[in-house]
């Protein structure tokens, strides 16, 4: 994250070369981010803890205490910078083909899960979730409702060299650039990302795959610019690894010029 500024301040922290930079331990960890400019906070599992820790920023000197004890260590988010935290396996599946190429984060089990980003205007946070009910129709496990987070000012994220509470998942960073985008831009993409998701869930494994493919076109073509719900129909099909893929994304085109042509 080249010259982005997480806070409200005026510091402007570099994190070009998180990817390289090798952490022995979550205390030399959040050490090495503070020295970067970044905000720090401890976590336990996966939650901070200290109070008003959202506006709380802990110095050099004061931050080996606070990170001991099986700790793990949360980039406090705010300013510009954000992220996209892809929740369902599916939604990782769809990201690659409808956010742009960024930073990546993640754990070892699911290693491209967050998409750090910049953005002016810095969007409000959301969350993107099924509801129970629909959760359970598609035998997902309550951790697996949620589709994808966009985080700004005012949340946290687990970063490396962290250990996931349930399951000792070891967090890591991915080299590359951050990319710039705008607020709305990326409100909109994360908005696709969810509805690709929820399309990939649902995508039948036999019998009315045709029907599904025209239904979903049909009824998004309506609602969106029709080159936006191409990208959505391909990107949960390939999530869905869908067969005779050629033959949906033409049927697809087939609906969306019937409703140009009214």
């Amino acid at each position: 994250m080249k010259d982005s500024n997480l806070h409200h301040d005026s510091l402007r922290p570099s994190l070009s070369e998180l990817a390289e930079v090798g952490f022995e331990n979550v205390a030399d960890a959040a050490a090495s981010y503070v020295r970067m400019g970044l905000s720090v906070t401890p976590l336990k599992g996966k939650d901070a803890f200290l109070p008003g820790w959202q506006n709380r920023r802990l110095s050099l000197e004061e931050s080996p205490r606070h990170f001991s004890d099986g700790r793990n260590v949360g980039l406090v988010l705010g300013g510009d910078a954000g992220l996209v935290d892809l929740d369902n396996p599916s939604a990782v599946g769809v990201a690659g083909h409808i956010l742009p190429p960024t930073m990546t984060s993640g754990r070892e089990k699911n290693p491209h899960s967050h998409y750090w980003y910049i953005s002016q205007p810095s969007p409000a946070s959301k969350t993107y979730a099924l509801s129970r009910v629909m959760a359970a129709r598609l035998g997902l496990e309550s951790h697996g409702a949620t589709l994808v987070e966009l985080r700004s000012t005012g949340r946290q994220t687990t970063v490396a060299p962290s250990v996931h509470p349930e399951d000792g998942d070891h967090y890591i960073w991915h080299g590359g650039d951050i990319r710039e985008i705008d607020g709305e831009e990326l409100e909109r993409l994360v908005r696709d990302v969810a509805a690709a998701t929820l399309l990939a869930l649902h995508w039948p494994a036999t019998g009315s795959r045709q029907a599904f493919t025209l239904h979903a076109a049909g009824y998004l073509g309506r609602h969106m610019e029709h080159g936006r719900v191409e990208t959505i129909l391909e990107a949960a099909a390939s999530a869905a690894e869908v067969e005779e893929m050629p033959k949906r994304m033409g049927a697809m085109r087939d609906t969306l010029r019937k409703l140009r042509e009214g």
